[in-house]
């Protein structure tokens, strides 16, 4: 038992740095999302942020003009709000659907 005392321990001065850390920024403090997952289980469960900072949306959309405002948002949740990695995202998924159509030039057999 005393080993599992340790982790409880450390998970409350975890848990009370965060609530202490949006209170020092007063009211620009923003919703963030928690990332749950099993040590050594490999499966990582993100939960999303429920508030998207409109600054971030904004990031994203400079990148991503022909992307709609709804799919920006949603990625942004997903990736916990890392505007990079949402961008690489949801490129990366473009490149992967651009090059399906085009990669036949075995459309010969007609």
């Amino acid at each position: 038992c005393g080993s599992r005392q340790q982790p409880r321990t450390r998970a409350r001065i975890t848990r009370n740095s965060i609530r202490a850390a949006p209170s020092s920024q007063g009211s620009t403090s923003r919703a963030t999302g928690v990332i749950i997952g099993a040590s050594g289980s490999g499966r990582v469960v993100s939960v999303p942020a429920p508030f998207v900072p409109e600054d971030l949306v904004t990031q994203a959309q400079v990148v991503l003009q022909g992307k709609s405002r709804s799919l920006i948002i949603r990625e942004l949740q997903r990736t916990n709000l890392d505007v990079n990695l949402a961008v690489n995202n949801l490129l990366s998924r473009d490149d992967e659907e651009g090059e399906e159509p085009e990669g036949g030039e075995g459309g010969d057999g007609y």
